[in-house]
């Protein structure tokens, strides 16, 4: 067995075991969205063995790629061996041919997936860099690549690429906490952005509620982005939603759920509960064009906010228990692939700070 066959029996050795751990990680991922959030010791450790996976095809990956680079640098060598050859075959040829020199014949070498058809007649010499032991070399010099291993692999979507799912969307609750019974936020697929008022912040509870608060005068409307937010990116269309406890009598409090362009901040879409008992949806587009979509009066100071996006239909729902949902109207918007789904807490011209919890937020892949 030459060097090139050794190293594509080793890339297809990698392969395998890059496949084993994928279909582990996957396993695990099923086993982690099914699992009761009631049971915070088995999701803890099938968190972890995800995480453990994850390292393991990502060093796979970097195996794999070393090697295809050996293979790629062999099959220049050979290739280049090859052109020399032929050549030295054909000054050769026209001295020598009666001396130490037979037809090589139709030796069929595979490089960048064609057949190259040599029937030179090569000195014996030469014909050494293509034969070991009076075997030829057939072995392909090109390999297949496996799939591109999931950058994260866990349960919870990647907040810059699609979740991997079954055929069918699996609802996916993301913990806003980092672990069980942490107070640090999830940063691997939530961000803080705090806005201008340094009177904006954060809290978590061990339970995993996040609490935030908004500085007097903070806002989101127009070309204004001053308010406090937790974002989460997410590619594609899907349906996120969030349970949110508020409670305001004063004027211009808000605290809810939107989606934004990545691109264009001040283009988003939000729905929310405000002062003295409503629900409003509301839409936000460049240069300074704003307008209220419906708005519905709502007792009670907890509501499930819940938007759908598949491809332009924006549509956006509310709920007082999280299973009868109430639409409250949809919008045909032109909207990237790429967006910021955002959770807000504002309080505007006056001189007061509001804070809101949220929960529950959970997403799924349409």
């Amino acid at each position: 067995m030459n060097k090139l066959e050794r190293l594509n029996e080793t890339l297809d050795g990698l392969q395998q075991e890059w496949k084993l751990h994928n279909d582990k990680a996957k396993q695990l991922r099923m086993a982690f969205a099914t699992e009761t959030s009631a049971n915070a010791d088995n999701k803890f450790l099938l968190e972890q063995k995800i995480n453990f996976e994850n390292a393991q095809l990502q060093s796979l990956d970097q195996k794999i790629q070393d090697v295809e680079k050996q293979i790629e640098q062999m099959n220049l060598d050979l290739e280049r061996a090859r052109l020399q050859a032929n050549q030295s075959g054909s000054s050769r040829q026209s001295n020598k041919t009666s001396q130490t020199s037979k037809p090589v014949g139709r030796i069929k070498e595979f490089f960048g997936g064609s057949v190259v058809v040599c029937s030179t007649i090569i000195a014996v010499p030469i014909i050494y860099i293509y034969f070991q032991s009076g075997n030829v070399a057939t072995q392909s010099l090109t390999t297949t690549t496996p799939p591109t291993p999931t950058p994260v692999v866990n349960d919870y979507p990647s907040p810059t690429s699609s979740p991997t799912q079954t055929p069918e969307s699996i609802p996916q609750e993301i913990p806003f906490t980092s672990s069980p019974d942490s107070r640090d936020l999830n940063q691997k697929f939530f961000t803080w952005k705090r806005g201008s008022s340094s009177s904006s912040r954060y809290s978590l509870t061990p339970s995993g509620v996040l609490s935030i608060t908004a500085g007097a005068g903070t806002d989101i409307v127009g070309s204004i982005n001053t308010a406090p937010l937790v974002t989460y990116p997410f590619n594609g269309d899907f349906e996120v939603q969030v349970k949110v406890m508020f409670n305001s009598t004063i004027n211009n409090q808000r605290a809810g759920l939107g989606i934004r362009s990545t691109d264009a901040q001040n283009n988003h879409l939000r729905i929310y509960k405000l002062e003295n008992k409503r629900i409003e949806g509301y839409l936000n587009l460049q240069h300074k064009k704003q307008y209220p979509l419906n708005i519905v009066p709502y007792e009670g100071e907890t509501v499930y906010f819940r938007i759908r996006r598949q491809g332009r239909d924006i549509s956006m729902f509310y709920s007082s228990n999280g299973s009868n949902w109430v639409s409250l109207g949809n919008e045909n918007l032109e909207i990237p692939q790429e967006v910021e789904i955002f959770l807000f807490v504002l309080s505007a011209n006056n001189p007061n700070t509001a804070t809101a919890q949220f929960s529950d937020f959970v997403i799924t892949r349409l």
